[in-house]
């Protein structure tokens, strides 16, 4: 009996032993973050920061106008002009609507313009590599992007990204 027991002890500490081998180690890395650092300098990148700009200017521009033309019917109203008051209602639900359309398709336009900057081969080839030696050298068997969808937290310690982007400069 007591051999039994033995042999059920050796097969259980082997068996544990050999799950233990194969615990994944997570890491973390923002891939974003990395891409906004490295290309901070570069041409395409400031373009990009440009654009965004113009955008914006003219996203605060046609909110001025909105501004304006709510104030002219606050003012149309307060004299009883009702037929004014009207075409200038008409005219800010034109507007507020133009302004929506404008923002979500040059939201898209500048999403798309920074995915084709970050997705370029050479670049992507070369944080691969980076994310890899330091998995690596760092005993992580898996690495999660930080802005993955449902990650949610995790600690400092798992975050790879300063360290990739110091192999990557």
């Amino acid at each position: 009996m007591k051999l039994v027991g033995l042999i059920a002890l050796l097969l259980f500490g082997t068996t544990f032993s050999g799950w233990s081998e194969q615990l994944t180690t997570v890491g973390v890395v923002d891939t974003e973050s990395i891409y906004l650092s490295y290309f901070s300098d570069s041409a395409a990148v400031r373009q990009l920061e440009a654009l965004r700009n113009e955008i914006q200017s003219e996203l605060d521009s046609h909110a001025a106008e909105l501004r304006r033309l709510q104030e002219q019917k606050l003012s149309a109203e307060s004299q009883g002009n009702e037929s004014l008051a009207l075409r200038l209602d008409e005219e800010i639900f034109q507007k507020a609507q133009f302004i929506r359309d404008f923002q979500r398709v040059k939201t898209q336009q500048l999403e798309q313009r920074q995915r084709s900057l970050s997705q370029s081969d050479d670049f992507l080839r070369r944080l691969q590599e980076a994310i890899r030696l330091e998995a690596e050298s760092s005993g992580f068997t898996i690495i999660i992007d930080a802005k993955s969808q449902g990650l949610q937290w995790w600690s400092r310690e798992v975050d790879i990204t300063n360290k990739v982007l110091d192999r990557l400069r």
